[in-house]
């Protein structure tokens, strides 16, 4: 039983039908969708977080004539979604084809011709009625794939940029993206590089600039906080003084502005999990245990409502645990919430449905409200996150 004047972490609570696993990676400010199986049936439903209890369409009542796992969703605006259709599924290392459409209620249209490209990866963005993708330049198997960065509206394809290497897209709004190099194994600030796209300039392409650290997980981790600036984070790691064996990671929060290349940096100090690891080397000797706090995992950075943030931790360690923190950009308030706060859930990711205002806990086929920002700072407090 709660106890008076304990905080209620979580109000409402929405169950699915069907088995529905709601995370940061294709939910576009309150929309989603989700494919179920049921024998040799496959169903897309399009969800829609913005209205409570959220609402459910069954994409093969409007598209009856497309299997549901031929329909991707990719961006969402507005009234308008954003869609890909398998056309052809490509033979290993060729890609696929398939055809980016727009609906507005039951009515769906191409936009642009059929492309080249991997159909389940969500390596494009839509800003404004243009969509940014990135596509195979041919059919070729070769390796290493030869890629493009596209610009596709209803007119056609204009090819951005061929960058000769794996790169992430992000939206810096209408007309202007953010061409990020993407590689897990970049050692060096040589390859933490990105290019400028902007309709608006004389010279629309600059780059390669350079990043002031390298970054990780751009895709899950890069946000446009508006104007020029971005966020996103990088990874420190240092021996744990207690155990020889072991390393202690922190997450480094990184403001920056593409143009000017001004930046700040901040240590997120205990976003993470806190892991018991033994330090004993030979059997003769007591068992001993040391704590290492420590990021083991991955970051999920989703816009939250009125400069709000959400940073949420994703992990497959055991012990305690972030599940996610609440920074807010123009104060830089934090609010931290831990697995301990929401006891028995097996929370996927917190987000926002900027529809209803407010913050929701995704879980195995369900979704809760969580309780209000201002609920939570009055109870628990704020950190404030310092830059240097």
């Amino acid at each position: 039983m709660r106890k008076p004047n304990q905080l209620a972490w979580t109000g409402a609570r929405h169950d699915f039908p069907g088995t529905t696993y709601i995370h940061p990676y294709g939910y576009f400010g309150g929309i989603t969708s989700e494919l179920e199986f049921e024998d040799d049936t496959r169903t897309l439903f399009l969800i829609d977080c913005n209205q409570w209890p959220p609402a459910e369409v069954d994409l093969s009542e409007l598209r009856p004539d497309v299997d549901g796992a031929n329909l991707l969703l990719v961006g969402a605006e507005g009234e308008r979604r954003y869609w890909r259709r398998l056309l052809q599924e490509g033979a290993p290392g060729t890609g696929d084809v398939f055809q980016y459409e727009v609906s507005t209620g039951a009515h769906f249209e191409n936009l642009g011709p059929p492309v080249r490209g991997d159909f389940h990866h969500l390596d494009c963005i839509v800003d404004a009625g243009v969509l940014y993708g990135l596509h195979r330049v041919d059919d070729s198997a070769d390796w290493p794939v030869r890629r493009c960065v596209a610009r596709i509206d209803g007119a056609g394809v204009t090819t951005v940029l061929v960058p000769g290497q794996d790169v992430v897209l992000t939206g810096l709004g209408p007309g202007r993206i953010l061409v990020s190099a993407s590689n897990q194994h970049m050692a060096s600030l040589d390859e933490a590089v990105y290019w400028l796209w902007d309709e608006g300039r004389a010279e629309a392409l600059t780059g390669p600039h350079r990043y002031p650290a390298i970054p990780v997980q751009p895709y899950e981790a890069l946000a446009w906080l508006g104007g020029d600036g971005i966020l996103f984070c990088s990874k420190t790691s240092v021996p744990h003084e207690h155990n020889i064996v072991g390393h202690e990671h922190t997450l480094q929060l990184h403001r920056f502005d593409v143009l000017t290349g001004a930046h700040a940096a901040a240590a997120l100090e205990g976003f993470g999990s806190t892991l018991k690891v033994p330090t004993t080397i030979y059997k003769t000797e007591p068992r001993q245990t040391a704590l290492l706090q420590s990021f083991e995992g991955k970051i999920d950075i989703v816009a939250g409502g009125a400069g709000w943030w959400i940073l949420n931790y994703g992990t497959q360690m055991p012990g305690k645990k972030t599940v996610c923190w609440l920074w807010h950009q123009h104060t830089n308030a934090v609010v931290k919430i831990m697995a301990s706060d929401l006891p028995g859930l097996d929370v996927l990711a917190v987000l926002y449905a900027p529809g209803i205002d407010r913050y929701l806990v995704s879980v195995p086929n369900a979704i809760l409200q969580l309780a209000g920002i201002d609920a939570i700072t009055e109870k628990q407090g704020t950190a404030t996150l310092s830059w240097t």
